[in-house]
């Protein structure tokens, strides 16, 4: 596995919001492999819960979702960690992207599904300051 260390040296936690349990899986697995320690939700109300627990260095959250929506979530997540990186993921057409435009421009960045491996690796290394396995322990 390789080595993923944020500027103390500790392993970045990243969470995953969505409702859909098999993308979840998906980038859980993938994130796992690359080095960091991935916590999963499938609600708004769980992430906010998770992150009273988990500190997460960045937060990958799905825009349609039941109940408490991706919009909300971020604007709750926004008053309590205003600078905490927040991705927000959609399978919004650009019509419809265009119409959210304000919400997602809270977001620090989104990205439409299905997810795009080395654009999210992109991404998370500009919002993070590095990729994963840049940083070893001397």
């Amino acid at each position: 596995m390789p080595e993923t260390l944020d500027e103390s040296g500790a392993i970045p936690t990243i969470l995953v919001v969505d409702d859909d349990s098999d993308l979840l899986a998906a980038v859980s697995d993938r994130l796992t492999a690359e080095g960091f320690q991935v916590v999963t939700a499938c609600s708004g109300i769980e992430a906010l819960s998770c992150m009273q627990v988990c500190a997460p260095a960045l937060v990958l959250l799905d825009f349609h979702m039941p109940g408490m929506n991706g919009a909300e979530t971020l604007q709750s997540i926004r008053r309590a960690h205003p600078t905490l990186p927040v991705i927000m993921m959609t399978g919004a057409n650009r019509a419809e992207l265009q119409q959210r435009h304000q919400v997602l421009c809270n977001a620090d960045e989104f990205l439409q599904k299905p997810i795009h491996w080395r654009l999210l690796q992109r991404t998370m290394q500009c919002l993070l300051g590095h990729s994963p396995g840049d940083i070893h322990p001397e």
